[in-house]
């Protein structure tokens, strides 16, 4: 038995047509897509900064923004602060897991996709903290 393999596609009228395909469709270029991420605050009273919006209340709130680098700065006068990622929609990227980097301010506790801070003092601290977003979503936090 043989088969005979046929490489190409078909025309605008359904036709057959050789070298067709020889290019690939282009996409939006990965660093202008916007990926929605989901920050979770826990740890109120706090107000924090994310992409020029401010969050003051607890919560899962969710932002549009491109791959590449990111901050937040949070001033916060509770005695615990915990701040968690994961990707705004299931299979389209997020916060790159591990990315998470401590700029600024008090020490936290940093894990993969969240960190924390806490201590038994109720005194204004603040903190600024990098994450990289990523439209990899074998990568992202989930």
């Amino acid at each position: 038995m043989s088969v005979r393999l046929r490489v190409g596609c078909l025309d605008g009228r359904r036709r057959f047509a050789r070298g067709c395909g020889s290019s690939s469709p282009t996409s939006p270029s990965s660093s202008s897509r916007q990926i929605s991420i989901a920050v979770a605050f826990n740890g109120a009273p706090f107000t924090a900064t994310v992409e020029g919006k401010s969050v003051s209340a607890d919560g899962i709130f969710t932002f549009d923004v491109t791959p590449g680098e990111h901050e937040i700065s949070v001033t916060f006068t509770s005695g615990l602060l915990i701040v968690a990622f994961a990707g705004g929609q299931f299979g389209r990227g997020g916060v790159k897991s591990g990315s998470l980097i401590s700029l600024q301010g008090v020490e936290p506790l940093v894990q993969q996709c969240g960190a924390g801070w806490g201590d038994f003092i109720r005194r204004q601290q603040s903190f600024r903290l990098r994450f990289t977003v990523t439209a990899d979503s074998l990568s992202a936090c989930q």
